[in-house]
């Protein structure tokens, strides 16, 4: 078995969780929320919504990017989030990727302005979908500013310390969303932050042998959901369009530099790392497309 690193802090090792996590995602993707829609034939927040989009998606952006919010820029971030046959929000994955990648950069917000965000929100859905978006955007907006004074507060390496902040990130959550919602929103990400961590304490004892090593190993990866486990899916690489992939990408992207920035590094090393990421997943030409379609991804030289 590979041997693990070691890895310090609470907030480098989330980091590093989420980024393996990520990669586990990638090589067992989710189906996008356009092929779900096609299977289920559950409907999308983008098929009820009321109000027009009445700027560009490149003006959302940029009004996301500034802190201001219109119609255009909530429909956007909300749309592939999926309603059951109640006209329920769906909690999954697909509404935790909307959150994350449509409301993410939106910083200082008070409370007049979400007060607006929530009212724009109802009066863009039907109910019950708009009051539970409503309340889901508005207490995400709380939770990230609150996850990310918890990520700059942490102190204490060591895998107990670790072990206590994952736990309070976890309340934290639940205080927000609930237990039964933070689990559909945040469980997949928990699950494999908690392999990550166990994975650490596993390398890190020195009582045991290799080959001990390698069967407990084998044991914790078991304990993940299916979904996670490497090569557990079948690939749809196939069946993903040209435009499906681009936004797979920018999802992942996405991720990871949420992840890097939650590490609290220092700003070079984060640019340093910001820079290369980017890098990594686009080429030159690409790179010009993804600032286009979201200038908040500030092209961070070393």
């Amino acid at each position: 078995m590979k041997k693990t690193a070691v890895w310090a802090g609470i907030a480098a090792t989330c980091a590093i969780a989420a980024i393996g996590w990520v990669a586990l995602i990638q090589r067992n993707p989710v189906p996008s929320a356009a092929e779900q829609h096609a299977r289920s034939g559950s409907r999308t927040i983008a098929d009820v919504w009321r109000v027009p989009e009445s700027r560009s998606v490149e003006q959302s952006a940029a009004n996301s990017e500034h802190g201001v919010i219109d119609p255009a820029t909530a429909h956007e971030a909300l749309r592939d989030v999926r309603l059951d046959e109640r006209g329920n929000l769906v909690l999954d994955h697909v509404a935790l990727e909307a959150l994350r990648t449509g409301f993410s950069s939106i910083e200082h917000l008070d409370d007049a302005d979400l007060t607006k965000l929530r009212q724009m929100i109802r009066e863009g859905l039907p109910p019950p979908a708009g009051e539970q978006a409503a309340k889901l955007v508005s207490e995400y907006y709380r939770y990230q500013v609150a996850a990310r004074a918890m990520s700059a507060n942490a102190v204490g390496g060591d895998l107990e310390s670790v072990e206590a902040q994952f736990r309070q990130l976890i309340a934290l959550r639940e205080s927000h969303f609930g237990a039964d919602a933070a689990q559909a929103l945040f469980g997949d990400e928990q699950a494999y932050t908690r392999f990550t961590i166990e994975t650490m304490k596993l390398e890190s004892d020195l009582s045991l042998s290799d080959e001990m090593k390698d069967k407990k190993h084998a044991e914790l990866l078991a304990m993940l959901p299916t979904r996670l486990q490497p090569g557990s899916a079948k690939q749809q690489a196939s069946d993903s369009s040209a435009e499906a992939e681009w936004h797979a990408r920018m999802a992942a992207f996405q991720r990871e530099r949420e992840a890097i920035v939650a590490a609290g590094l220092p700003e070079q090393q984060t640019n340093e790392q910001l820079h290369q990421l980017l890098h990594d997943h686009f080429d030159a030409e690409e790179i010009e497309k993804a600032l286009r379609a979201d200038p908040s991804l500030e092209h961070r030289g070393p």
